[in-house]
């Protein structure tokens, strides 16, 4: 006969299990609950995606995460605070002393780290003056900003030059540096002002303020169509309505072009008359959990060129530099490791012989270029499968450029 607390707990599976069957079918009903937005010219996408400051917060956050790391590594491997570190705050300092007092009680970390993510939050908002929270918002990243400008292109394609507007959030990661490499007719514009004020008379007010594969009418409904015909444009398409009014458009095929400038600053970069390798390994959500850094040095033993440049946002330099090390390339290799804005990086990229990188901004960013792309990509369940490369984003000639390591 089970226990009381057997019985407890089987009737505890039993409730999630039934609230999940719960959440499961209310959200099947959106896939046919929709917007349909008018084609036609003119068209203001409000770009200005939910939770910029939230963006600041996490980006500073996750450099302490990073610092913390570091230092308490560092102490437990050699009894010591390395000399490297040099952002040593108060805060660490005083968790640091709660870790030697209490021991490593995970309980106490997370409510004490859930604690330092709001003074974070405070402090980002006394400097931006707009609202700030420790909240976790949906992140348009790289890719997503990648995907949807190559939509809006095609968008523009069909209606005409000059037929489309983006207003973006200026303090949004990476939203203005993406939509000037699409040449797109973008324009800064404050979460806070009238978005009418600004439109001409005619517009339709394209809202993409939630993310851009989210449902526009409702939360957490799972991405039916986009998985159906596995496309992230697919998906962004029929958010908008308009899956029957471009049907020709080829994910794989981003257009973004770098500035003179941009090429410029990269050509300072670039290895002197040999050809080279563009890295990009780290991934912010895949976390590199099939990509380490032993399977990113056989990679490069069987591209066979041994001058590397190696690129990052400057806040994940000492993450890249351990990867870097932890890959143990033979003596013949030449790496180096880069950190530049978007524009620069991309025309890296366009310059490189070949392309190492995962499922991640870089593998959409060297879509962009005709480098050769050498792509670790392995299915996960955050993602789902409409982020999985597909012969069919491409055409022939570009696909057979392009190489995936399952």
């Amino acid at each position: 006969m089970p226990t009381t607390d057997q019985e407890s707990d089987q009737d505890i599976r039993s409730q999630i299990i039934a609230l999940e069957k719960i959440k499961r079918r209310d959200c099947a009903q959106w896939q046919w609950r929709r917007v349909r937005y008018p084609f036609r010219a003119p068209l203001l996408f409000d770009c200005r995606f939910n939770g910029a400051a939230e963006q600041i917060v996490q980006g500073r956050y996750q450099k302490f995460l990073n610092d913390f790391h570091r230092v308490a590594t560092s102490i437990k491997e050699t009894g010591k605070i390395s000399c490297e570190i040099d952002s040593l705050s108060a805060e660490m300092l005083e968790m640091l002393q709660l870790c030697k007092m209490h021991g490593w009680d995970l309980l106490k970390m997370s409510v004490r780290l859930k604690y330092q993510r709001h003074l974070i939050a405070q402090r980002v908002s006394q400097e931006i003056g707009r609202p700030a929270s420790g909240d976790m918002v949906r992140r348009m990243g790289i890719g997503d900003h990648i995907v949807l400008a190559g939509v809006i292109q095609a968008v523009e394609r069909k209606l005409g030059r000059g037929a489309v507007q983006v207003a973006y959030d200026p303090l949004y990661p990476s939203t203005g540096a993406i939509m000037g490499l699409a040449g797109l007719n973008s324009f800064p514009l404050p979460p806070d002002a009238n978005i009418s004020d600004v439109a001409e008379s005619e517009t339709t007010i394209i809202d993409m303020r939630r993310h851009m594969l989210e449902h526009p009418l409702c939360d957490n409904v799972p991405c039916y169509y986009g998985e159906e015909h596995g496309c992230p444009a697919a998906q962004t398409l029929w958010n908008l309505g308009w899956e029957n009014e471009v049907t020709d458009h080829l994910v794989g095929h981003p257009k973004l072009t770098p500035k003179a400038d941009a090429i410029a600053a990269a050509r300072k970069h670039l290895p002197k008359g040999v050809p080279f390798i563009a890295c990009q390994p780290l991934e912010m959500t895949r976390l590199n959990a099939s990509s380490q850094p032993s399977a990113y040095a056989t990679a490069m033993q069987m591209i066979g060129i041994d001058n590397i440049l190696f690129g990052c946002a400057e806040s994940d330099l000492p993450k890249l530099k351990r990867f870097v090390s932890d890959m143990a390339l033979p003596s013949t290799c030449r790496p180096q490791i880069i950190t530049e804005s978007l524009p620069v990086w991309l025309a890296v990229i366009g310059h490189a012989e070949h392309m190492l990188t995962g499922n991640t901004s870089g593998m959409w960013l060297g879509f962009a270029t005709n480098a050769k792309i050498t792509i670790f990509s392995k299915r996960d369940e955050q993602h789902g499968t409409m982020w999985d490369v597909k012969e069919k984003w491409f055409t022939p000639e570009r696909w057979r450029r392009i190489k995936l390591l399952l």
